[in-house]
């Protein structure tokens, strides 16, 4: 692989992109820019990451799955990038953590990324599906008992992310209490911010210790999985495989139920077709995964050649991402409808595509579905407290999230529970609500 004194700045005449994915002005309208990058550059448009960091930003959907679907061409693996093999990029550069190399499947080819996703897809098919659906259910219903008389709620920070974190500690095998921590931790990281590079630490600090407690004491959770896989996973690989599914699932999971909630409360025709059986929670998740997926921006690719593609030339080690959002309202897919009121179909782009698709979607969709299911159950007339044009979003590169959910909903008492979803309570705490219980490591052992 040859290399360049300096990464070569996509776009024209050699000068700095415009456009940038980061700020303010991006996080209150990414499909703005989207479209005027589109309107300018055609398909792939040059943007910078991070002030002074240039990339290629993929818009056109059969173009990303062009990207997706040739790894000789662009691939996954970040040594092939410019900027590091050069020096350029500082060692304590915040992007690192989501787009440095390390020894996990979203960062390797061939026959080592085949290695390592078979050892993730054999863990994760091991969750019991019918009781993750049942445990979600429940941990709905005790968050809900604890703002359900308020007559208002945020549903990220009071339902959505401890909702998330619960999950994944579970899975994990980690104590309820590291959730929130470990949340916290993740955000840091996917949002390429000023302590991204001590928050990854942290949590792969956090894993390894996980991994020596589950090499002494095996369990029935994700972690013993990996350990006592068929592909014979090294220490390092088991941390890093880890800290893949925390960065890219505990996040997503979260604004997947986030953003799905901020979609179908802006538009009360589809809680009208919910409520009538016109519609399903899979079908609102569908459509909330067209418009805004909770990974905006997949990163990245890089370029193992020069090449001409979509009528731009691609130098050796330059960065591709893949614009899913971008992609997914691309006109050429709707045919001349809508891009913003798409149907319910499953070809969006919100999972990736190509070998490096995402390997959790199923739980994640089963999460997200029971929880938002639950919730609308039990708090049918939710409705927005502010307008939605002036939800808050955090300025992330890469991630969709929103900072809060603002609700009202008419006040209520908690009303009996569903014997098929949550045991009864004691005698005498009708009116106290319902706490998640500490689990001992292994999700599975609660009683449900």
């Amino acid at each position: 692989m040859s290399t360049v004194p300096s990464p070569p700045p996509p776009g024209r005449s050699g000068q700095m992109p415009p456009a940038g994915l980061f700020g303010a002005a991006f996080a209150e309208d990414p499909h703005g820019l989207y479209a005027r990058l589109r309107a300018e550059w055609g398909p792939i448009a040059p943007v910078r990451v991070a002030p002074g960091v240039r990339a290629w930003l993929v818009l056109g959907y059969q173009e990303v799955l062009a990207v997706t679907r040739d790894v000789e061409l662009f691939s996954s693996d970040a040594r092939h990038w410019h900027a590091t093999t050069t020096g350029w990029l500082p060692r304590d550069s915040p992007l690192l953590p989501m787009l440095g190399w390390r020894p996990a499947l979203t960062r390797q080819d061939g026959p080592a990324h085949l290695r390592l996703r078979q050892a993730v897809f054999d863990a994760l098919r091991r969750i019991d599906q019918q009781r993750l659906r049942r445990v979600t259910a429940r941990d709905a219903d005790a968050l809900i008992d604890g703002w359900l008389r308020d007559g208002k709620a945020d549903l990220i920070g009071r339902f959505a992310r401890p909702l998330s974190a619960l999950t994944f500690t579970r899975l994990l095998g980690m104590p309820d209490r590291d959730g929130e921590r470990l949340h916290s931790l993740a955000g840091t990281v996917v949002d390429s911010a000023p302590g991204a590079l001590a928050a990854d630490q942290e949590i792969r600090a956090s894993l390894l210790r996980l991994v020596a407690a589950r090499r002494a004491a095996p369990a029935e959770d994700i972690p013993s999985w990996l350990l006592n896989g068929r592909t014979g996973l090294s220490e390092a690989e088991l941390v890093h495989q880890l800290a893949a599914l925390v960065l890219n699932g505990l996040e997503s999971t979260t604004n997947l139920i986030g953003n799905t909630l901020a979609y179908v409360l802006a538009r009360p025709h589809l809680l009208a077709d919910l409520a009538a059986g016109r519609s399903t929670v899979s079908d609102i998740l569908d459509l909330a995964l067209w418009a805004e997926p909770p990974l905006h921006n997949a990163g990245a690719r890089w370029a193992t050649s020069d090449v001409t593609f979509a009528g731009q030339w691609i130098q050796t080690g330059d960065m591709l991402v893949l614009a899913l959002a971008g992609a997914n309202a691309d006109p050429a897919v709707h045919h001349g409808a809508d891009p913003r009121t798409p149907t319910a179909s499953r070809a969006h782009l919100a999972w990736g595509a190509g070998p490096h698709a995402c390997p959790a979607r199923d739980p994640a969709l089963l999460v997200a579905e029971s929880a938002i299911e639950r919730l609308l159950q039990r708090v049918p007339a939710l409705t927005l407290a502010v307008d939605a044009t002036t939800l808050a979003w955090r300025p992330s590169p890469w991630t969709r999230a929103l900072t809060t959910l603002p609700v009202h909903f008419p006040p209520a008492p908690r009303p009996e529970p569903d014997p098929d979803v949550t045991p009864p309570p004691a005698r005498g705490t009708q009116d106290a609500p319902r706490k998640p219980r500490a689990t001992n490591w292994a999700w599975w052992n609660l009683d449900v």
